[in-house]
């Protein structure tokens, strides 16, 4: 929606989420943000998306991650032709992140699928290559966000919280 419809009321929504994280923490403290929810439905793939075509427009470099390995959702938002690989490919050892990090075609912003789901998603999570890719990545880019499986129902979003600088949970509105 930021990107096809940046004047409409919903994209505003996420400037104002962009404007208020700004106000929460000097930006160098809140560069990998983990976006998750307590169940599934409850619009985190969207929120993630659009927090980082925000960020992305104010000329901001944004790296979109998709770690909801048994309910990957950016493959099918930012198609690619061909099974991705993507972070599962890198946690095991398959792949280098630069192999994996493609365009999003949008200006600033990149996106790491899924990838190929591992039998055991939260042993990759937690791996000592998981938080090497990260503190790679800070390098390249201004912001990451990770789009993560739920909090409530998966240890895995647990497991992600801390390795990250700040987590964002979304809720349904008068159903969560």
């Amino acid at each position: 929606v930021c990107s096809i419809h940046p004047q409409e009321l919903f994209s505003e929504s996420f400037r104002r989420i962009r404007t208020n994280l700004y106000f929460s923490a000097p930006l160098e403290e809140l560069k990998v943000m983990l976006i998750t929810s307590s169940g599934a439905g409850c619009g985190k793939t969207t929120t993630a998306v659009n927090l980082g075509i925000t960020f992305a427009s104010e000329g901001k470099r944004v790296l979109l991650v998709d770690a909801n390995f048994r309910r990957a959702a950016l493959n099918r938002l930012f198609p690619v032709e061909g099974s991705p690989r993507g972070l599962s490919n890198v946690l095991v050892g398959q792949a280098s992140a630069a192999d994996v990090i493609r365009s999003a075609g949008i200006e600033e912003l990149d996106v790491m699928d899924a990838g190929p789901v591992p039998p055991n998603p939260a042993v990759l999570l937690s791996s000592e290559r998981m938080q090497k890719l990260l503190t790679s990545q800070r390098d390249y880019y201004d912001h990451i966000i990770i789009d993560g499986p739920p909090a409530l129902l998966l240890t895995d979003a647990r497991i992600l919280a801390g390795q990250v600088d700040g987590t964002i949970m979304v809720v349904h509105a008068g159903n969560t």
